[in-house]
């Protein structure tokens, strides 16, 4: 049975957003997608706190955009589901996470739902804008 650390360093790095920690970790050998409390990697873990800078550096260092918790969910289904006070780091995730160029605009969830139509199911405008106008998201798939 492998055992899972919740809190290993790069997480706690990047739970608290704190850049040049995460980066040191990395750089001296820290799995980028480990997976931790809830089978979160730290991309999600960045995508669900709105950590553009975060969520950049790990995916430049080969953390895995396509990656899902059991549950289905995947760090762009996060930037959706999250909904802190300030949101306006989320559509900047979107924007990281579509640059990367591995991340399907319009994959569906287990319910059958895209992106764009989370976003506008929570009414979630600007980060429905980026995945339309910038991510080219079809807004056709009902």
């Amino acid at each position: 049975v492998e055992a899972r650390n919740p809190e290993t360093p790069l997480c706690i790095a990047v739970q608290r957003n704190a850049i040049e920690a995460a980066r040191l970790l990395i750089d001296r050998g820290a799995d980028v997608n480990v997976r931790a409390a809830h089978g979160m990697t730290p991309l999600m873990m960045a995508c669900i706190g709105g950590l553009a800078e975060m969520a950049s550096l790990v995916l430049d260092r080969g953390a895995d955009p396509l990656a899902c918790t059991g549950t289905g969910v995947t760090p762009l289904i996060y930037t959706l589901v999250a909904t802190k006070l300030d949101p306006s780091g989320y559509a900047e995730v979107i924007r990281v996470l579509l640059k990367d160029g591995r991340v399907p605009v319009n994959a569906r969830d287990r319910r059958g739902w895209t992106a764009l139509w989370r976003a506008c199911w929570c009414g979630l405008t600007e980060r429905a804008r980026v995945l339309l106008v910038e991510g080219g998201a079809d807004h056709t798939i009902a």
